[in-house]
């Protein structure tokens, strides 16, 4: 029985040059696998807000979020993580910065598209809803 635990996460999709940027997750969930930098939603803090500290917190890029893509719900009642997952996945804009490993994550860098569907297909190293999540973002610019 699920005990009730609702989490909302803001991620910022952020793509320049046919290259999106990511982070490797250091624990949680998604340990050891590639995903969309972001993260918790904290009390007083907007959504865009949200996703624009946490990329910022983890691979210490400024982005400008620009619009809402879309909202994924993520639940596995197969897993030891009680807790079901709002995903709200951002459009953001390259500021400044580079990618450098920061708070939560291993790894931090700007991974061409090509690879990321071939990362999914390889064990899984980007999960299916991030995938899904950029392929969202690439056709709701109309570049698919």
């Amino acid at each position: 029985m699920m005990s009730g635990k609702y989490v909302t996460s803001c991620l910022a999709c952020t793509i320049r040059n046919n290259l999106v940027l990511m982070v490797e997750q250091a624990s949680g969930y998604w340990a050891g696998r590639w995903i969309l930098p972001g993260g918790k939603l904290e009390l007083g803090e907007s959504l865009e807000e949200c996703a624009a500290r946490e990329c910022f917190e983890e691979t210490s890029v400024k982005v400008a979020v620009s619009r809402q893509v879309k909202t994924y719900v993520s639940y596995d009642r197969n897993s030891e993580w009680d807790e079901q997952v709002l995903l709200i996945c951002y459009e953001a804009g390259y500021v400044s910065g580079f990618p450098t490993v920061g708070q939560d994550v291993t790894g931090a860098k700007w991974i061409e598209l090509d690879k990321v569907e071939e990362m999914n297909r390889r064990n899984k190293e980007v999960p299916d809803i991030i995938l899904r999540m950029i392929t969202d973002t690439l056709q709701s610019r109309g570049q698919t």
